[in-house]
């Protein structure tokens, strides 16, 4: 099952004769960018109301533990790459209540090391193109027993 989030392929309206794809990372560099400039926007903003879904990449590990002990009955959702093999979790929740009202997905931005992973599936693993849903604590508990720093390792 494909994630809604991944980047497996491009869209078919991204082949269109005479179209020319840009490189991947030429693309997260401009999304890089453009984020960058709406954050800056927001800010001069007296208020912020959002009407409909949010995706929040997180550059930290510890930063999915503040997520998933602050967002309201929220679902964790780790998935392994088909082709890469890079595993990735998501932890979202719906939140109907100002300043979001939509579901926010919060996202680690690099895919999870083998040691935090192993920490989170107890020892196993995913086989590619897989994915499985954990429950909250269960990531708070491998944040626990995963020093920080171990968990950027590879």
């Amino acid at each position: 099952m494909s994630h809604p989030c991944r980047l497996d392929s491009a869209p078919p309206w991204a082949a269109a004769p005479g179209r020319r794809l840009r490189p991947v990372e030429q693309v997260r560099r401009q999304e890089d960018t453009d984020s960058a400039v709406v954050l800056g926007l927001l800010q001069l903003g007296h208020r912020l109301d959002i009407e409909g879904d949010v995706l929040v990449t997180v550059e930290e590990v510890c930063d999915l533990g503040d997520w998933v002990t602050s967002l309201v009955d929220p679902t964790v959702l780790v998935w392994r790459d088909s082709e890469a093999g890079d595993r990735h979790l998501h932890i979202s929740a719906r939140h109907d209540r100002p300043p979001v009202r939509g579901v926010i997905t919060v996202s680690w931005r690099t895919a999870i090391r083998h040691t935090f992973w192993s920490t989170l599936l107890h020892g196993e693993d995913l086989a590619r193109g897989t994915e499985r849903d954990l429950r909250p604590h269960e990531v708070l508990t491998a944040l626990t027993r995963t020093r920080m720093s171990t968990a950027h390792e590879p």
